[in-house]
């Protein structure tokens, strides 16, 4: 999106239409002991001081599958994100972590399942412990499905073809016909 008024255009910005409810992270959220309860699904809206990780609690079942992807580099943002699953005692959960997924130039997402029901801290931050105004990012917590690639990756032009999707997690996504047209 570019922003033009009489006085010019604006740079590009990448612009994120989502339809979870949107949270927006709090100052007070920077220590584990202070982590901003939220509720799947959510949408965080956030940004990462230096030195400095954003947290929040949240309340899972026993079963429950969630993915966890904070959206920073996709924004432009100067974060290098890492999100990062705790138990309330301050000890990370066995392969509770994600830093850069494929695909995601250099985002992370993070698919777990909850063996127990409870509480599990979320910790945002930057791999390098930077931060400040540019740092800015969005986390989605969701049971929602993840496709990381369309099938085929090309579509002959004037025909029509039938698009899947493959990834990690694909309940209820369905294959769309697309047809292959010029400009």
């Amino acid at each position: 999106m570019r922003l033009v008024t009489s006085y010019g255009i604006g740079p590009d910005r990448v612009v994120w239409l989502d339809d979870l409810p949107i949270v927006q992270a709090v100052a007070a959220a920077k220590e584990r002991s202070t982590a901003l309860v939220v509720t799947a699904p959510t949408l965080v809206q956030g940004k990462v001081d230096a030195e400095k990780a954003d947290w929040f609690r949240l309340k899972v079942a026993p079963g429950q599958t969630l993915v966890f992807e904070v959206i920073g580099r996709r924004l432009g943002s100067a974060l290098d994100p890492q999100v990062t699953l705790f138990d309330l005692s301050g000890r990370e959960l066995k392969k509770g972590h994600s830093n850069d997924a494929p695909g995601l130039q250099g985002d992370p997402r993070l698919i777990y399942r909850f063996a127990e029901a409870g509480e599990v801290l979320v910790q945002v931050r930057d791999t390098a412990w930077a931060g400040g105004g540019d740092f800015h990012y969005l986390l989605r917590i969701a049971d929602c499905p993840v496709a990381t690639c369309a099938m085929p990756l090309a579509v002959k032009r004037g025909s029509k073809t039938q698009v899947g999707f493959v990834g990690p997690r694909l309940d209820g996504v369905t294959t769309v016909e697309v047809e292959g047209t010029v400009n």
